[in-house]
């Protein structure tokens, strides 16, 4: 029995679309971005905006989310990192990724309605506070409490 690592023709799309959008925004100023070390807020609006909707990718639907699966994710992530710029794709996954984790998984719903839709839009960033002295990026050895 044989497994069929293609894409569809849909995640081929998908990643035709992100080469392109990142041949186009990102590759030209990527080291203009290394040295400033600052997110370029107007290409994360752009990220936000259709047909990409790349800062919502994490974010359920009914909180103005585009939800992916894990595989098209990584496609989009691919792309825009071989444009040149590791900050916007460590922004994609670690902001928009890891910073709503929490709030989608354990936030009320007031909390829900209040900042998933904004960081879907590219208009706020979720965060995600890891290191401690004494842990380092060990989450398990974390010691504060809030």
């Amino acid at each position: 029995m044989s497994i069929a690592f293609d894409l569809t023709p849909e995640q081929e799309e998908l990643r035709r679309q992100a080469r392109e959008f990142a041949e186009r925004e990102i590759a030209p100023i990527a080291a203009e971005i290394d040295e400033k070390d600052e997110l370029p807020w107007d290409i994360w609006g752009k990220m936000a905006q259709p047909p990409y909707y790349y800062t919502g990718q994490f974010i359920p639907k009914e909180y103005r989310g585009y939800p992916r699966k894990l595989v098209d994710m990584c496609l989009i992530t691919e792309e825009l990192a071989c444009a040149g710029q590791g900050a916007i794709t460590v922004a994609l996954i670690e902001v928009a990724g890891v910073g709503t984790a929490p709030i989608v998984t354990a936030g009320n719903e007031s909390q829900k309605r209040k900042w998933l839709p904004p960081i879907a839009a590219g208009q706020a960033l979720g965060c995600f506070a890891l290191t401690e002295p004494q842990a380092g990026s060990d989450a398990a050895a974390i010691e504060t409490r809030a």
